[in-house]
């Protein structure tokens, strides 16, 4: 949300309250994402990651690769492995539930914005303006560009995977 603020709610969406985050974090919040361990990750303006380890009542402010500073946009988790991705190309991985983070480059240095990626496993995948698609197979470390098939002007908005199927 607007302001640092995260709602969180302990009863399946009848009721919310106030997270405790950073309160030296004012900006906007993109995407939030949480595990069924209740490990979550918050990402947002100005290079926000913040991450929880209780289900979302506590946050901890960290520090994304290479001081990033942009807008990140989107952010995906599986089994303690998280991606993050923003403004003009930028793709960060975490392997410790997004405590620390890496930067890693995408494929033919594509640098527009990506607004949304997932991750399962091994398997990852990013979208973003202009059509752009690309995969992974080793939990964003790499990155191949894919075919849009035509819709080479689309700005892709999401991304999801499952076991053997992408969907954006």
């Amino acid at each position: 949300g607007e302001n640092g603020k995260i709602l969180i709610s302990v009863n399946k969406g009848v009721s919310f309250t106030s997270a405790v985050t950073a309160a030296s974090y004012t900006g906007t919040w993109a995407k939030v994402c949480m595990d069924s361990t209740g490990r979550a990750i918050a990402v947002g303006a100005n290079g926000a990651i913040h991450t929880s380890p209780d289900f979302g009542v506590t946050w901890q402010a960290r520090t994304p690769a290479g001081s990033y500073a942009g807008a990140f946009k989107d952010v995906a988790m599986s089994n303690g492995y998280a991606i993050a991705v923003g403004a003009s190309g930028e793709v960060q991985t975490s392997s410790d539930f997004g405590a620390t983070w890496t930067h890693r480059t995408p494929a033919n240095s594509y640098a527009s914005q990506i607004n949304g990626v997932d991750i399962l496993g091994m398997d990852a995948i990013f979208v973003g303006a202009n059509g752009e698609i690309q995969t992974s197979k080793n939990r964003g470390q790499t990155w191949v560009k894919r075919p849009q098939n035509g819709a080479v002007s689309t700005a892709w908005g999401a991304a999801a995977l499952n076991a053997d199927r992408y969907a954006f």
